[in-house]
């Protein structure tokens, strides 16, 4: 609507004061629905949900109004989700048991891919399936 106004009245003093506060308030509602989503995730990630904070993170960095924070949030969420991938994978492979546990250090990989712990189990992983 504002776009067609533009269009029809380009210099009109009130078209653009219009289109002025719209832009802003659709700023506004963004920023504060970033910040809503960002402290979510946080909550998800204290909370060891891993997945969920991931989705809302990957949210605002859309958004683009806080993504450098929700940026660094999210390495360490990625971390952690590993890391928990990671202690299944051990797990597994402590039990001998490793098409389990090479899923899991594919999920680790996703994750961190040079995750050189992963590197190493997994290379366990293929040297005693050989075997």
């Amino acid at each position: 609507m504002i776009t067609k106004i533009l269009k029809l009245f380009p210099t009109h003093k009130k078209s653009i004061e219009l289109s002025v506060l719209i832009k802003n308030a659709l700023e506004q509602s963004a920023e504060k629905i970033s910040h809503k989503l960002f402290e979510k995730a946080k909550e998800h990630y204290n909370d060891k949900q891993y997945d969920e904070a991931r989705t809302k993170l990957l949210k605002v960095i859309n958004l683009d109004i806080i993504s450098d924070k929700a940026e660094d949030l999210l390495k360490q969420v990625d971390r952690s989700y590993a890391n928990y991938h990671y202690d299944i994978a051990k797990k597994y492979f402590d039990e001998e048991k490793y098409p389990p546990a090479k899923i899991e250090i594919q999920e680790v990989f996703k994750l961190v891919p040079e995750d050189t712990r992963a590197k190493k189990l997994s290379d366990e992983i293929t040297k005693n399936e050989a075997i």
